[in-house]
C-alpha cells in the first residue's frame, strides 16, 4: 500500500523536526487485546468493563522555541473591537476556521494556536497539508512557548457535533501539543461519538489529547397500538369459561453487534415485532327465557271457528358477547451507538505520546411492548315473549276473526289480557384480547480508543489507550464490545 504523499516529508514544528514515515512501507500492524466480554454467545454475554492500555510518553518542550516563519496565528479575541484578525502575529486570526482557510488558499501552512479553547466544529476537506499547534503563549506580537505544567490542556479544540474534527482526503495532518474533544449533547444524532476521524488522510497526533464522551442510548422501541374497541353483543361459538386471548412471544434481541463501515458505526436494532396478540373468546351462554302455557299463540284466532290457538311462549335465551381485539406488535429498540476516540479509514496514523480516550458505548434500548388487548363486549339478554289471554270473537260477517289492535273496533269489549314471558339472562362478556408482541431489543454500543478501519495502519510511540465500558443490551441482547484498539480490514 503506497503512501507517497508523506514518504520522506518532514513536518517542521518549530525546533522539532518530526518525521513521517511512509505508511505503504510500515510492518508494524499491531491489534492490542481488548476487553471483549460482550461478544460470545448470541443474545448477550455480560458487559465488558473499561481499562487503559499503555504509558504516555514526557514530550520534550524547549521554551525557546519559535513559531514556524511561515506560520498563521490564532488567538481567542480579547476585546470585541480586536475583529477576526489578517493571520499575523499581531493580529491574529479570532477562530481556527479562518486560519485553515487562510492556509487552503496557500495550498497550506502550518498554525499556530495561542492558549484558549476554541468552541468550533471543523471539517477539514481540501486536498492540503494541514499542521495545527497549540501551547503558545501571545503578548501583543510576540509569541512564545508555554512549557509550564498541564500546557496540553490548554489549547481545547471543542466541537458541538457528534466528531470533535473531521477531515478527509488531505494531504496530511499534523496535531501537536494539543486537546481535541467534542460536547455534543446527550440525545443528539447519530448515537456515536468520535474525536477524531480521518478519511484517506496520513496523521501524526504528536504529544496530543483527543477523548470522545460516552455515546447515546439507543432510542426505545414505541408501543403497538391498542386492539380495536369490540361492540359486538351476540356472538357465535359461546363457550363455558371465557379464554383471554395471548400475547406472542417477544421478537428476538439483537444478538449481533453493529458494525463499523467506512462512514463509521452504524448500532444494530432489534428484531421488528411484526404479530398481533390474539382475540378473546366469545362470553359464557346466556340464561334460557322463561315459559307461559295456555297462551294465544301470537295472539291468533282459528279462521272458521273463532277459537284462540292456544300454546306455549317461551322468552329467548340470553347471548354472549364478543371477545376483545388483539392489540397491535410494539417496534423495535435500537441500538446503542460508539464512542471512538481516533477512527481512520485508510492511510495512516502516527500516534507520538499522545492519549486517546473513549467513553462508554451506548447502551441498547428496549423493544416497545405490544399494545394492550381490547375488552370484550357484554353479552345481550334474551328477548322478551308475549303471552296473550287465549280470546276470540266473531264479526260480520262471521268468518272473519280479530285479536289484539283488531280488537277494540270489532268485538267492541276490552282486548286480551297480555303478560310479558322474560327473556333469558345476558350472557357473559367476552374475554380481553391478548397484547401485541414486543419488539426486539437493541445491541450496546463499543468503546474503542482507536478503530483502523480499511488497511489503515499505526505506528505508536510512548501513549496510552484509555476505553469505556461497552454499552449494555437489554432484555437479551448482545451488550457493546470494549477495548483499546479495534482493526477492521
Amino acid at each position: 500500500m503506497s503512501r507517497a504523499s508523506w514518504g520522506g516529508v518532514l513536518v517542521q514544528a518549530g525546533l522539532i523536526a518530526l518525521a513521517v514515515p511512509a505508511f505503504g512501507r510500515c510492518t508494524e500492524y499491531t491489534t492490542m487485546a481488548s476487553d471483549d466480554a460482550g461478544a460470545p454467545g448470541p443474545g448477550g454475554g455480560s458487559q465488558p468493563d473499561g481499562g487503559a492500555v499503555g504509558e504516555v510518553g514526557i514530550a520534550a518542550c524547549e521554551p525557546a522555541e519559535a513559531p514556524p516563519a511561515d506560520a498563521l496565528f490564532v488567538a481567542p479575541p480579547v476585546r470585541l473591537e480586536d475583529g477576526e484578525g489578517n493571520g499575523t502575529r499581531e493580529k491574529p486570526f479570532a477562530t481556527v476556521a479562518l486560519a485553515l482557510a487562510a492556509a487552503e488558499a496557500r495550498g497550506g501552512a502550518p498554525i499556530v494556536l495561542a492558549a484558549g479553547v476554541y468552541a468550533e466544529s471543523l471539517v477539514l476537506a481540501v486536498a492540503v497539508p494541514y499542521s495545527l499547534q497549540g501551547a503558545w503563549i501571545a503578548e501583543g506580537g510576540a509569541w512564545r512557548r508555554d512549557c509550564s505544567a498541564g500546557y496540553v490542556d490548554r489549547t481545547q479544540l471543542v466541537s458541538s457535533a457528534a466528531t470533535g474534527l473531521t477531515v478527509q482526503n488531505a494531504a496530511r495532518l499534523g496535531l501537536r501539543n494539543l486537546t481535541v474533544r467534542t460536547e455534543a449533547s446527550a440525545t443528539q444524532e447519530p448515537a456515536s461519538r468520535y474525536g477524531l476521524f480521518a478519511v484517506q488522510t496520513d496523521v501524526t497526533l504528536d504529544n496530543v489529547r483527543v477523548s470522545a464522551p460516552p455515546a447515546v442510548r439507543g432510542a426505545n422501541g414505541t408501543p403497538g397500538t391498542p386492539g380495536a374497541p369490540t361492540t359486538c353483543s351476540v356472538a357465535a361459538g359461546c363457550v363455558a369459561t371465557a379464554v383471554p386471548g395471548v400475547a406472542p412471544a417477544a421478537a428476538t434481541p439483537a444478538s449481533d453487534s453493529g458494525t463499523f463501515e467506512i462512514g463509521g458505526y452504524t448500532p444494530r436494532a432489534g428484531t421488528p415485532a411484526t404479530l398481533p396478540g390474539s382475540a378473546g373468546s366469545p362470553g359464557t351462554p346466556g340464561g334460557q327465557g322463561a315459559s307461559s302455557s295456555f297462551c294465544a299463540a301470537g295472539a291468533t284466532c282459528g279462521s272458521s271457528s273463532c277459537e284462540a290457538l292456544v300454546g306455549d311462549v317461551t322468552g329467548g335465551a340470553g347471548q354472549c358477547g364478543c371477545g376483545g381485539g388483539g392489540g397491535g406488535p410494539g417496534s423495535a429498540g435500537q441500538g446503542g451507538g460508539a464512542s471512538v476516540a481516533v477512527y481512520v479509514v485508510g492511510h495512516g496514523v502516527q500516534i507520538v505520546n499522545s492519549v486517546l480516550t473513549s467513553g462508554a458505548g451506548g447502551a441498547g434500548g428496549t423493544g416497545g411492548a405490544g399494545g394492550a388487548g381490547s375488552v370484550g363486549a357484554p353479552g345481550a339478554a334474551g328477548a322478551p315473549a308475549d303471552c296473550y289471554q287465549p280470546m276470540c270473537c266473531g264479526c260480520s260477517p262471521g268468518d272473519q276473526c280479530y285479536s289484539g289492535a283488531n280488537w277494540n273496533a270489532c268485538c267492541q269489549t276490552a282486548a286480551p289480557t297480555v303478560v310479558a314471558v322474560a327473556g333469558g339472562t345476558p350472557g357473559g362478556a367476552g374475554a380481553t384480547g391478548g397484547a401485541g408482541q414486543r419488539g426486539g431489543a437493541g445491541a450496546g454500543g463499543p468503546s474503542y480508543a482507536l478503530v483502523l478501519f480499511g488497511n489503515a495502519r499505526k505506528i505508536q510511540t510512548a501513549s496510552q489507550y484509555v476505553f469505556g465500558q461497552g454499552g449494555a443490551g437489554p432484555d437479551g441482547a448482545r451488550a457493546g464490545a470494549a477495548g483499546a484498539e479495534l482493526v477492521v480490514p
